[in-house]
C-alpha cells in the first residue's frame, strides 16, 4: 500500500491541496476551505489550472443562477 504524497500551496482563496495518487498517477485538487470543489490533473500545473478554472465555473453559475448573489461580499476568504 503506497502512501499519498500531499502537497500544500498558498493561494488566493486559500490552501491548496494536492494529492497524488502513486497507482494512477496524477493529482487530485482541491481547496481546503472548499473540499467539495475537487478537480485533477496528470500534473500540478495542470491540476493547479482544472482548479483554476473550475473555481471560475463556480462563481459564474452562482452569478448567473442566485441573483442576490454579491461577489463583492467575499473577503478574507481563507484567513482566519
Amino acid at each position: 500500500m503506497n502512501k499519498n504524497k500531499h502537497i500544500v500551496v498558498e493561494g488566493s482563496l486559500g490552501d491548496e491541496m494536492y494529492v497524488e495518487d502513486p497507482d494512477l498517477g496524477g493529482y487530485t485538487a482541491f481547496f481546503k476551505d472548499f473540499p467539495q470543489m475537487v478537480t485533477q490533473g496528470e500534473t500540478i500545473e495542470e491540476a493547479q489550472e482544472n482548479l483554476w478554472k473550475l473555481t471560475y465555473d463556480v462563481f459564474q453559475y452562482l452569478l448567473k443562477t442566485h441573483k442576490n448573489f454579491d461577489i463583492t461580499n467575499i473577503k478574507n476568504v481563507g484567513k482566519n
